[in-house]
This record gives structure tokens, C-alpha cells and sequence, in this order.
């Protein structure tokens, strides 16, 4: 994800890297969650790679972690209701 979201152009400032796009950049993560499925993927994963509790507590108690995560995963169900995606994991 970070890859595909850096070629697109989306910064990947620390300490949140690619997780901060789900709140800065969510239509660009949601296009690259779709062009994932659309070329085949049979699984998806979602952008949460500093989510993590031990960055929360390492880096900046005043994000909101688990708004992150779940940002990413209402992008993901988003995409599955209006692409029709049922055959992927997640």
C-alpha cells in the first residue's frame, strides 16, 4: 500500500506513514484497494501497517489509532457494497 500510495503522490510523514492517508487521502486508498481487486487479488489488506498500540503509546498518544484502523476498514466495506466484491479476504 505505501508503495502504491507514494507513486500516486500521497506524502508518507512519520510517524503514521501510509496510515495517515486514511484520513488525509481516503479516495486514493480506496482507488488503490479497488484497482487490487479489479487486476485480481484474491486478498486485501487493509492500510493499517502503524496502527499498532506500541506506536500509539511510542509516538503520539493524541492520534487517534483505532479511528485509523477503522477508517481503513469502512473504506474497504465501502468498496465491497459498490463494486459488488464479495469473493475477497480481507
Amino acid at each position: 500500500m505505501g508503495t502504491e500510495l507514494m507513486a500516486r503522490g500521497v506524502k508518507l510523514p512519520l510517524p503514521l506513514w501510509s496510515a495517515e492517508s486514511n484520513l488525509t487521502d481516503p479516495k486514493i486508498v480506496s482507488d488503490i484497494h479497488r484497482d487490487y481487486v479489479n487486476a485480481g487479488a484474491d486478498i486485501i489488506g487493509t492500510n493499517t501497517f502503524r496502527t499498532t498500540t506500541w506506536a500509539n503509546l511510542t509516538f503520539s498518544p493524541s492520534v487517534h489509532f483505532p479511528r485509523l484502523q477503522n477508517y481503513d476498514v469502512s473504506i474497504l466495506n465501502k468498496n465491497f457494497i459498490i463494486f459488488h466484491v464479495h469473493d475477497v479476504f480481507v
